[in-house]
């Protein structure tokens, strides 16, 4: 597993590397699609984002909405060369440890649903499909170690 740094993002001052890195976890990431999420990250209340840094180089990011619901992971993107490392657990991770007690939650699809349930979240299927593929959303008390 990788040890890679957690690193907070302020969303005006953000890369250009870690929005094409975050782009990953966007369907269809336009320009256009790409500009309406750095503006709601900017704008919406209690966003925050994560980057992850491995020998200097940023390999991770994650995007969060705290609610009175609880915390939903918006998006999660790891380099391609970098899966499959503990790069996408540490954030999450992360997340975790900065809202001890509250209820994190994500969207995801069939293709990383897996993920998701190893790191103790339930997650069930949601009644509408993306293409051929079932959108879960998944859940997790985020005071449960895992």
């Amino acid at each position: 597993m990788a040890s890679c740094e957690l690193l907070a993002v302020v969303v005006s001052a953000g890369p250009s590397e870690f929005w094409d890195l975050l782009s990953l976890s966007v369907g269809y990431p336009t320009p256009e699609k790409m500009a309406r999420v750095r503006q709601g990250y900017r704008e919406a209340l209690g966003c925050g984002l994560i980057a992850a840094v491995l020998d200097g180089c940023l390999v991770g990011a994650i995007g969060y909405q705290d609610s009175a619901g609880g915390v939903e992971v918006k998006h999660l993107a790891v380099r391609p060369d970098k899966r499959h490392s503990g790069i996408a657990r540490a954030l999450i991770q992360g997340v975790i440890a900065t809202f001890p007690g509250k209820v994190l939650f994500a969207e995801t699809h069939d293709g990383a649903v897996g993920f998701y349930n190893r790191l103790g979240f339930q997650s069930k299927p949601l009644p509408r499909k993306l293409g051929s593929e079932t959108r879960w959303k998944c859940r997790r008390q985020t005071n449960v170690e895992k």
